[in-house]
């Protein structure tokens, strides 16, 4: 089974990773993050960059997906000559001494809450083996249930000073990072106040870490062909937030509460872009702009989609009020 938080490798030394739970019959649904070159992983830079060079280089990979209303990278399977699993790469760095910093994070989070090691894996760089001295470490948290005991761990962790709290430059990295600066719609002040509440993100000496969400596969339901996205053009609402239990998943998902959009009920917000993962709560208003999609199939309902790119430099969720 090919999950969110895997990465793949094609026989070309192109790695992706996987950005569903359910993929069609003819491949696996992706996106290019790094090159095995003859010195090492080469990375590559936005998506726009990425799909430049599958077009140049791969074109085989790329594909209109009627289902989402848009090409997307589809590798098939026999085109795949390594599956990294994050799960397994975390258990063998840990039993291998492989990285201190890992065995320090995960010490202490399983120290702090009821999570066990096999309900953790690690992600990205760590995943691929293209990690150098100051690379974050993503850590991911299997079991929708369980995201709230990594957050609970985080918090004494950095309450008894074992983690210390980003700094504002580490914000700002972060940030630029993601290409937010380019996005008049979420200001740095805003970003770093939404961060900060979310305790998903901390320090080990000088590493940077954060925490992800994945599913364990028994959470892994349905069919690739259960739904299909149809684009409507670009929407803008501010909204009260319903209900955000899948507001950890992948992608996030936040039901609202009577929200109208040119006369049409918009049901949810939907973000595949990590920014915006936890970023509100239940019962506050929002303001949010993106992708405004009609959703078909088991069920039928509007949404408006966050992060049609990795960077999604147009789109954005925030909070505007909390609840009192």
């Amino acid at each position: 089974m090919f999950r969110v938080r895997d990465f793949i490798e094609t026989h070309e030394g192109v790695l992706c990773s996987v950005l569903l739970y359910n993929h069609p019959e003819y491949g696996i649904v992706c996106q290019p993050r790094y090159l095995r070159a003859a010195h090492g992983l080469k990375k590559l830079g936005s998506t726009r960059d990425a799909i430049e060079y599958l077009r140049r280089s791969h074109p085989e990979y790329l594909r209109f997906c009627p289902e989402f209303d848009r090409e997307l990278v589809v590798v098939p399977r026999d085109s795949i000559s390594k599956h990294h699993m994050p799960g397994p790469a975390l258990r063998s760095i840990l039993k291998e001494g492989g990285n201190r910093d890992i065995a320090y994070v995960v010490g202490g989070l399983t120290r702090n809450s009821n999570l066990s090691v096999e309900e953790l894996g690690v992600t990205g760089s760590f995943l691929i083996g293209g990690q150098g001295p100051e690379s974050d470490i993503d850590l991911v948290i299997y079991g929708l249930d369980r995201y709230s005991e990594a957050v609970g761990g985080m918090r004494e962790c950095l309450s008894d000073g074992a983690f210390s709290p980003l700094d504002k430059r580490d914000w700002r990295a972060i940030y630029d990072k993601r290409g937010l600066r380019e996005n008049p719609d979420y200001s740095f002040q805003e970003f770093c106040w939404h961060e900060a509440r979310k305790l998903s993100r901390a320090k080990v000496g000088r590493r940077r870490f954060d925490l992800l969400s994945a599913r364990r596969e028994d959470e892994i339901t349905g069919d690739f062909h259960d739904y299909s996205y149809r684009r409507l053009g670009k929407a803008r609402v501010r909204c009260r937030v319903r209900d955000t239990e899948l507001g950890h998943d992948y992608p996030a998902r936040y039901t609202l509460d009577a929200c109208l959009h040119s006369g049409h009920p918009i049901a949810e917000i939907a973000s595949y872009t990590h920014t915006y993962v936890d970023q509100a709560r239940k019962d506050e208003l929002v303001e949010c702009g993106g992708i405004l999609e009609q959703v078909s199939g088991k069920g039928s309902f509007r949404r408006i989609l966050i992060g049609s790119s990795r960077e999604a430099p147009e789109e954005f969720m925030k909070v505007l009020r909390s609840p009192a």
